[in-house]
C-alpha cells in the first residue's frame, strides 16, 4: 500500500492509493474494496479509480466503511489466486486542517491511511505514506508529531517532491 497525502493551498486535501493485493489461491474474488476517508466532508464525485490502468466507474459511498467510499471492481475483479494494482484517488477532503495544539501559529493536520480488518486479510503489509506540504510550504517552517505509539522510525524521510513542495515520507 503506497498513500500520497497532498494538503492543498485551499486547505483541502487530496489523497492518492496504490494498492497491490494478492488474493488466496481457492478464495472468494474480491470485487468491491472499502476505501476509509479521513471525515465525511469529501466530495464524492472527486473519486476515481482504476485497476491496472482499467477505470473503474462504480464508485459509491461505502455502506461498510463510514466515512468512505466502494470501488466496484467490475470485470476487473481479483479472483482467487490472483493480484491486482488498484489506484483510488480521492480529488476532495475539506476540514482536515485544526489549530496546532502546542503553537497556535500553525496549523496541524492528522491523517491514517485506511485500513482492512484482520477477518478479510493476513500475512505482512509494506505500507508507505507520504505527506506533501501546500504549495509555498519552505522546508525551515513545517514540523511534525509523532504518536506516542507510532510503528515506524522515529523521523520520516524529507525531500521536495517533483512539485517543489515539502514532503515527508514513511
Amino acid at each position: 500500500e503506497d498513500v500520497q497525502v497532498y494538503w492543498n493551498a485551499d486547505g483541502s486535501l487530496t489523497i492518492d492509493y496504490i494498492f497491490v493485493f494478492q488474493n488466496d489461491s481457492g478464495a472468494s474474488a474480491m470485487d468491491y474494496v472499502d476505501v476509509g476517508v479521513p471525515n465525511a466532508n469529501y466530495d464524492l464525485g472527486s473519486v476515481t479509480a482504476d485497476i491496472g490502468g482499467r477505470s473503474l466507474t462504480d464508485i459509491q459511498a461505502s455502506p461498510y466503511v463510514d466515512p468512505g467510499v466502494a470501488v466496484g471492481l467490475g470485470s476487473a475483479i481479483i479472483g482467487g489466486g490472483q493480484s491486482g494494482t488498484l489506484h483510488v484517488h480521492i480529488g476532495r477532503v475539506t476540514k482536515v486542517l485544526y489549530p496546532d495544539d502546542t503553537d497556535s501559529k500553525y496549523a496541524s493536520a492528522v491523517f491514517s491511511p485506511t485500513w482492512f480488518d484482520s477477518s478479510y486479510v493476513h500475512g505482512s503489509t509494506n505500507l508507505s505514506v507520504t505527506y506533501h506540504l501546500p504549495p509555498g510550504v519552505g522546508p525551515d517552517a513545517p514540523r511534525y508529531h509523532l504518536p506516542g505509539n507510532w510503528p515506524g522510525a522515529d523521523a520520516p524521510d524529507t525531500f521536495l517532491d517533483n512539485e517543489g513542495r515539502v514532503a515527508y515520507r514513511w
